[in-house]
C-alpha cells in the first residue's frame, strides 16, 4: 500500500516527495509477512481516524476517573420465561433484568475498551516483572547458569512463583501460558515505545484482536513507527495525551481527566518538535538546518532497571521509502494513453492532466475529474457541478436559483448551501459560486485582462 505526502519545503514548487510508508515487501511471501503488512495498514488507518482517536481519549478519561466497572447481575434472571398467574413476582423481575441488560449493553463498548486496556497493561506487566525483576533475581541465585539455560527455565520459575501451591504439572501448564502471555507484553510494550506511549489507548479501542497484534512479528513495527512519525495529526495526539496517559497508565493515576480537558489540550498544547522533517531529510540524504531540540520522556524504575517511556513515536523512513518526482516532467514524460483510476473506480486518461501544462488549455474532462473529487471530499450540502451543467438547465437562471432553494434536489436529502460550477465562454472558462439559501451569486476570474473582463461582464449578464 502506497502513502504519499507533499512535503512542504520541497526545493522546487514542483518537487513532490513521495513516502512509501507500508509496503508489501518484494520477492517475500507467507502469512506472517502478510498479517504484519494487513495488521500495520489497519492500524495505520486508524491511528489517524478522528473516531479512534476520541474513543482513546474517551477511554482514557473513565480510566483516570475510576469508571470502568458495569456489570449485569445475572442472578436476578428468572430461570423459566413463562409469564403465568402462578407467578405474580416474575413480569417485575423480568423487568428489572431487562433495564440491567438493555443499561449493559449500551455501555458494552466501553466496557470493553476498558476491559481490553486492562488486559494490554496486564500483559506488560508480566512482561516487565519477568525480564527486569525475575530474571535478574534468578541470574544472581544460579551465577553458574549462562544466559541461554537462564532463558530456558525463566516461565517455569515464573509460575512456581506466582503459584507456590500448584503441582508440577499446572507449573508447567501455568509456564507455558505465562510464555505466551509475556511475549504478548513485550509486542505492546514495545509498539508503545515505538509508537509513543498514548498508541497504548488506541490499541485498546481498536477492533484487531489482542493476541492478533501480540503474536505479530515485532520486525513490523519500525515500518509502522516510520509511517507515524510523517504524521502530524497522530503526533500532535501522542504529544498532548502522552503525559496524562503516563500518568494514569505508569504513574499515580492521581488526576481524573475529563473529555473536554483533554480535547483542550489536543487544541492548545505547543507542538514544538518537527513532525517527521529530519527522518525525511535523512533519507534523502540532504544535511538538516536545523539542531532536533531534546525530546521529553519519562522513566519508570523496576529493581535496579531503569526504563525510558517514550512520548512521540520514534522511526527512520529508509531512503527506498522515499522518492523525489519532478510534477512537470512527469506530466511531460507520462504517456498520455495511460489510464488513472480514482478510489471510485473512475477511469481518467492520463492526457486530461497533461492540459496542465501551458500552453495548452484546461479541458473540460479535468474539470470534471476535480470536480468528482471536491464532491467525495466536501462538507454535506457543498457541491460541484460538471461542465456544462449549467448551460443545459432547461429554464432561466432565475428558475435555477428557485429550484435550489425550494429543497432537497440530492439523494441524501441535503439542502444545498454551496454550489460551484464552471461557465464556459469561448476564450476561457470561469468560475461560478452560487449561495442558494441567500440568493447570490459570485463569479470569478484570475486575470486584469480587458478581453477576460468583458466576458465576466457577459456572464453577469446571462445571470441577471
Amino acid at each position: 500500500m502506497l502513502y504519499s505526502q507533499n512535503e512542504a519545503q520541497a526545493a522546487s514548487a514542483l518537487d513532490h516527495i513521495e513516502l512509501e510508508l507500508i509496503k508489501y515487501p518484494d520477492g517475500v511471501r507467507g502469512f506472517e509477512m502478510m498479517d504484519n503488512f494487513t495488521i500495520n495498514l489497519t492500524l495505520y488507518n486508524q491511528f489517524n481516524s478522528p473516531e479512534f482517536l476520541l474513543s482513546a481519549v474517551n477511554l482514557l478519561s473513565r480510566i483516570s476517573s475510576g469508571d470502568v466497572t458495569t456489570s449485569v447481575d445475572v442472578s436476578t434472571i428468572p430461570s423459566t420465561l413463562a409469564l403465568t398467574d402462578n407467578a405474580p413476582g416474575l413480569y417485575p423481575a423480568m423487568l428489572a433484568a431487562s433495564r440491567q441488560a438493555s443499561k449493559y449493553l449500551q455501555d458494552l463498548e466501553r466496557n470493553l475498551q476498558a476491559m481490553r486496556m486492562k488486559t494490554i497493561m496486564s500483559y506488560i506487566v508480566l512482561h516487565l516483572t519477568l525480564e527486569h525483576a525475575v530474571v535478574p533475581r534468578l541470574q544472581e541465585e544460579e551465577p553458574d547458569r549462562n544466559n541461554r539455560s537462564i532463558q530456558g527455565i525463566k516461565y517455569l520459575r515464573f509460575a512456581e512463583i506466582l503459584n507456590e501451591t500448584c503441582s508440577e504439572d499446572s507449573r508447567v501448564a501455568e509456564g507455558t501460558t505465562l510464555r505466551t502471555h509475556s511475549q504478548y507484553g513485550k509486542t505492546f510494550w514495545e509498539y508503545g515505545q515505538a509508537l509513543g506511549i498514548a498508541s497504548l489507548l488506541l490499541f485498546a479501542v481498536s477492533d484487531v484482536g489482542l493476541t492478533k497484534i501480540g503474536r505479530v512479528t515485532r520486525g513490523g513495527i519500525p515500518a509502522l513507527a516510520a509511517a507515524l512519525t510523517t504524521c502530524g495529526g497522530w503526533w500532535a495526539f501522542a504529544h498532548a495525551i502522552g503525559p496524562a496517559t503516563f500518568r494514569t497508565l505508569f504513574g499515580p493515576r492521581d488526576v481524573a481527566y475529563t473529555t473536554p480537558h483533554l480535547l483542550n489540550r489536543i487544541r492548545f498544547e505547543p507542538l514544538a518538535v518537527p513532525i517527521g522533517r529530519a527522518s525525511i531529510l535523512a533519507a534523502v540524504s540532504e544535511p538538516s538546518t536545523k539542531e532536533l531540540p531534546e525530546v521529553e520522556n519519562w522513566q519508570i524504575t523496576i529493581g535496579m532497571n531503569t526504563l525510558v517511556v517514550q512520548r512521540h513515536p520514534s522511526g527512520a523512513l529508509k531512503p527506498d521509502q522515499v522518492h523525489k518526482r519532478n510534477l512537470g516532467a512527469w506530466l511531460r514524460n507520462t504517456s498520455g494513453d495511460d489510464i488513472v483510476v480514482d478510489a471510485d473506480g473512475n477511469k481518467t486518461p492520463f492526457s486530461t492532466f497533461q492540459t496542465l501544462l501551458p500552453p495548452r488549455d484546461i479541458s473540460k474532462h479535468l474539470v470534471n475529474y476535480l470536480s468528482k473529487v471536491y464532491n467525495s471530499r466536501a462538507i454535506p450540502g457543498r457541491v460541484s457541478l460538471p461542465y456544462g451543467a449549467l448551460k443545459a438547465f432547461p429554464g432561466s437562471f432565475q428558475e435555477f436559483l428557485e429550484s435550489l432553494a425550494r429543497g432537497p434536489l440530492w439523494e441524501d436529502g441535503i439542502q444545498i448551501e454551496r454550489l460551484v460550477c464552471p461557465f464556459d465562454l469561448e476564450t476561457t472558462t470561469i468560475g461560478i459560486m452560487i449561495l442558494p439559501i441567500t440568493t447570490q451569486v459570485l463569479v470569478y476570474n484570475w486575470s486584469c485582462e480587458k478581453s477576460l473582463g468583458e466576458e465576466a461582464l457577459k456572464v453577469c449578464d446571462f445571470l441577471t
